[in-house]
């Protein structure tokens, strides 16, 4: 169970092709807890964006990982977090 719900898949439909991209690049995959995608969360309220948690999920990784901080860096945000309302007051709930 996670705040992230658009990724809780058990089993994604291109799970296979995403993890032999991954490889064939030299790619890396991070993890993120639920508090560090609550911590993106609260940086990007505070910047004035207001998504859901799983769109956070960049802005935390990228947190995470110290090594992508140097150069551009694009973090698609594409979920609004109205679409999430219950959830996000639960989170807010909790500060």
């Amino acid at each position: 169970e996670t705040i992230a719900e658009g990724v809780a898949i058990a089993a994604p439909i291109r799970g296979k092709e995403i993890l032999d991209i991954v490889r064939q690049t030299g790619g890396e995959v991070v993890a993120v807890d639920d508090g560090e995608v609550e911590k993106a969360l609260f940086l990007l309220g505070r910047k004035g964006l207001y998504v859901e948690p799983t769109s956070a999920l960049p802005i935390a990784a990228f947190l995470k990982y110290p090594a992508v901080r140097t150069g551009t860096v694009v973090a698609p945000l594409t979920g609004h977090g109205l679409k999430a309302t219950e959830k996000m007051l639960k989170i807010a709930q909790k500060r």
